[in-house]
């Protein structure tokens, strides 16, 4: 998803509609933690305001991440609403123009990273670790509340 700003300016006094998907499967060879990548897909509108480019989006995906305690892949579901703002100004928080293109693809990608749990525990996962911390509870009680326990049974 890449425009030149000559591209982009021709759409100076209307909105520029656009829907794509991409596929970012080759970037999580960097990435430890995702281990598969479905298609992204992306919907949005780009209009200019004040010489500024303005996208409005949307990105739906699913990544798979390995479970932290099975290490089984979990499904995230990522369904994000993104606005991002470029411009040539340096002062600004703006994302700066890369020479004449803009390029969105690079800045879905940096947003899919962020929107990343950092860590996922699967539903076996989580029934694995409750199941071993009842086990653990059960059995151990701290001594100094040995006459507590006895106390709420009724017992002295």
């Amino acid at each position: 998803m890449k425009w030149t700003v000559t591209e982009l300016n021709k759409y100076l006094n209307r909105s520029l509609l656009f829907e794509e998907k991409l596929d970012f499967s080759k970037n999580i060879v960097d990435s430890e933690d995702i281990k598969k990548i479905d298609s992204v897909q992306v919907k949005g509108n780009m209009s200019i305001i004040d010489d500024k480019y303005v996208f409005d989006y949307s990105i739906k995906t699913n990544i798979y991440l390995e479970c932290a305690i099975t290490l089984n892949l979990v499904k995230i579901e990522i369904d994000e609403k993104l606005l991002e703002i470029f411009s040539d100004n340096e002062s600004s928080d703006d994302n700066l123009i890369d020479g004449i293109t803009i390029d969105l693809s690079k800045i879905i990608w940096l947003n899919i990273l962020s929107l990343k749990p950092m860590k996922a525990v699967s539903e076996s996962g989580q029934n694995v670790f409750t199941d071993e911390l009842v086990q653990e509870d059960s059995k151990k009680i701290n001594p100094a509340f040995r006459d507590l326990e006895n106390f709420l049974k009724g017992g002295k």
